[in-house]
């Protein structure tokens, strides 16, 4: 039966003690804090034990040298059985002075003294047992009185120290069947009796172990519950008795709160109160509250719908993204935050919001900043990798062609260094206006270096590429370009190639979309190349 210890606080939140630990090969806990904690909680139940099991086991360990006398004399073998008892006894009183000294003193159980006693125990019945001769049932008898002190009366903490009785009766057995020559009948009800003894004391010790800890698991969890119900209770009474007192003041802080503040009931969506802020924001009148419902702001019902399953499941809603629409109509994007309480007798919802139209509506420039290239309103080299990467999947899901074009403006260079940069971009852009021209409105273009363009064509072949290409190189050639020495007309030089939809990513196309580049570049520029057939346009 296991012991609480009293006095000691229960361990509580994060730190109190799983519902359903995992147990060691002894029963013990697995985790060696908790095991830890256990012991120290039961340190008085663990040490009376084993003060009881070193005086007794030992003074009548000792004790039994009478009958050795009465049997053996003042014999040789007597005088060793002397020294053997007298140790074990020593071992048994060392065992209850270091357990009655770290019970005072609060200090970790003697597991080295308990093991030394066991073993002395075990080792000094062996001596008897070699020393004595005689019946082999007498022998068994006690062997089995000393195995059940080991399994009943010794705490067993460790897999070592369990293991310890098998050991010792198999070597129990072994002496005699060596030592004194007895038959396989004559050994077979010790064996018998012996493995069931410890199969009886390993279960027995299990049984125990687990069943204390499991109470100790138990009672800290009830007493954590406790603690915190007892304090949630007085918070409570707390709460209660400053609502009270402060209501008036309340209503007054709800009223002026900066923050736009709500409150609706549950079983009809009415609402309540509004405050201040909430009205401005969602553009109500003070005389309209009482016609009004929850679901009239709504954008989206489904959205309303989940506030509210999340509010009555788990009592709270914290930072949702809702859109609501005011009463003279304009859509607004709010975060909300929402909690359920008791009013006047009902389940109601005390709701804030924020406007975040403003915030929504940076974070989506950001975005689009991020994917598009500033100069020319195309994607950019990173948003165009991602929607390659897109483009190969769904292609290879339609089986579907997709072909790669890869652009390079002829001799940029130099434009910028004779007109300047300001020249430079507005050449940039009257380039992306003709391939603009030209494309599909879901085929894919971006700016992927400096005078660099890369162009993606969902279920177009190579071959309708080189054709796709040459309408971008005539379109390109064909658009003029204002400079300070008057209108200019750019070229372009294009390499084609094959998107594989067998591999994950773009980059094998464009290296051969860029040989391609290259090779249109070595022979003239102003030209088309294809990589999968070295044609050129």
């Amino acid at each position: 039966m296991t012991r609480q210890v009293t006095g000691q606080p229960p361990v509580r939140g994060r730190d109190a003690p799983e519902r359903d630990p995992v147990y060691s090969l002894v029963g013990g806990f697995a985790d060696g804090r908790l095991e830890a904690d256990f012991r120290r909680s039961h340190h008085g139940w663990f040490n009376g034990r084993l003060i009881t099991a070193g005086l007794l086991g030992g003074i009548l360990y000792f004790v039994a040298l009478l009958y050795d006398h009465a049997v053996l004399g003042d014999s040789n073998a007597y005088h060793w059985l002397f020294v053997d008892r007298l140790a074990v006894m020593a071992a048994g009183l060392w065992l209850a002075a270091r357990a009655h000294y770290n019970g005072k003193r609060d200090r970790a159980l003697p597991v080295f003294s308990m093991l030394a006693f066991e073993l002395a125990l075990a080792l000094g019945f062996l001596g008897v047992v070699f020393l004595h001769g005689g019946s082999i049932v007498f022998h068994t008898m006690s062997m089995l009185a000393i195995v059940t002190v080991f399994y009943i009366f010794l705490p067993n903490l460790s897999t070592g120290q369990l293991l310890i009785p098998w050991v010792f009766s198999v070597a129990f057995l072994v002496i005699f069947r060596i030592a004194f020559e007895a038959t396989s009948i004559e050994l077979t009800i010790p064996v018998l009796l012996l493995l069931l003894s410890n199969l009886m004391g390993t279960f027995f010790v299990r049984l125990i172990n687990r069943s204390q800890r499991g109470e100790y698991v138990t009672v800290q969890a009830l007493q954590s519950l406790n603690a915190e119900l007892r304090q949630e209770i007085a918070d409570r009474k707390l709460v209660e008795a400053r609502l009270r007192e402060s209501e008036d003041n309340l209503k007054h802080l709800f009223e002026v709160a900066p923050v736009p503040l709500v409150l609706t009931r549950d079983r009809d969506g009415a609402i309540l109160r509004m405050n201040h802020a909430a009205s401005l924001l969602l553009r109500v009148e003070p005389g309209e509250i009482s016609d009004l419902r929850t679901p009239d702001f709504y954008v989206d019902l489904r959205e309303r719908e989940q506030v509210i399953t999340r509010l009555r499941t788990q009592g709270a809603v914290e930072g949702a993204d809702v859109h609501l629409r005011t009463v003279d109509g304009k859509t607004i994007e709010t975060m909300l935050t929402a909690v359920r309480t008791e009013y006047d007798g009902e389940t109601v919802y005390f709701v804030g919001l924020v406007d975040i139209s403003e915030r929504k509506r940076i974070e989506r420039e950001l975005q689009r900043l991020a994917r598009t290239d500033t100069l020319t309103g195309l994607h950019n080299r990173r948003s165009f990798f991602e929607l390659a990467e897109r483009e190969i999947l769904r292609a290879r899901r339609k089986r579907a062609p997709l072909a790669l074009l890869l652009l390079d403006v002829d001799e940029f260079k130099q434009i910028n260094d004779r007109f300047g940069h300001a020249v430079g971009d507005n050449a940039l852009n009257s380039v992306v206006e003709a391939i603009g021209r030209c494309l599909r409105e879901y085929d894919i273009a971006a700016r992927i270096g400096g005078e660099e363009f890369a162009i993606l064509l969902p279920e177009m072949s190579a071959e309708w590429g080189v054709d796709a290409a040459e309408r971008v190189r005539e379109a390109v050639a064909a658009t003029p370009v204002t400079t300070p020495d008057g209108m200019i007309h750019l070229t372009v030089s294009i390499g084609v190639s094959a998107v594989d939809c067998n591999v994950a990513t773009i980059d094998r196309a464009l290296s051969q979309a860029d040989a391609a580049l290259y090779e249109a570049k070595r022979s003239g520029r102003n030209r088309v190349a294809s990589a999968d057939d070295g044609t050129q346009g």
